[in-house]
């Protein structure tokens, strides 16, 4: 759960979408790997990685990063069908996660969009 704030902090301070997706895919993944199961003193850590709160999170930084909320939705769906089929030890077979740019994440967006600082008050 450290990890993840510090992650969304981390992309509220320096805007990146590799970052972005980076805090989405562990969180994704927290939440699969916790499933449905209620651990006995871990109702945080469930909470913060309840799979609406995740996504939560994702979209929030992704709008405010400029993508309207379907960009943003089909965004974060690819990055959890990612995740799962991984998850599942099944080979990829979702599209790729697309910059709001149009081509392709692995490298991120462009350099002229890969860093947005924010303003710290």
């Amino acid at each position: 759960m450290i990890y993840s704030q510090n992650c969304y902090d981390s992309v509220a301070r320096t805007f990146s979408w590799r970052k972005l997706d980076e805090c989405g895919g562990f969180d994704a993944e927290a939440s699969s790997t916790l499933g449905d199961g209620e651990p006995v003193g871990a109702e945080k850590e469930l909470a913060w990685f309840d799979t609406e709160a995740a996504a939560g999170r994702y979209l929030k930084a992704a709008v405010a990063a400029g993508l309207d909320t379907d960009a943003a939705d089909l965004r974060l769906s690819a990055l959890q069908a990612k995740v799962n089929a991984q998850h599942k030890g099944r080979p990829e077979t979702a599209p790729s996660v697309t910059s709001p740019t149009g081509g392709p994440d692995d490298q991120s967006a462009p350099a002229d969009e890969e860093e947005k600082t924010t303003a710290t008050a």
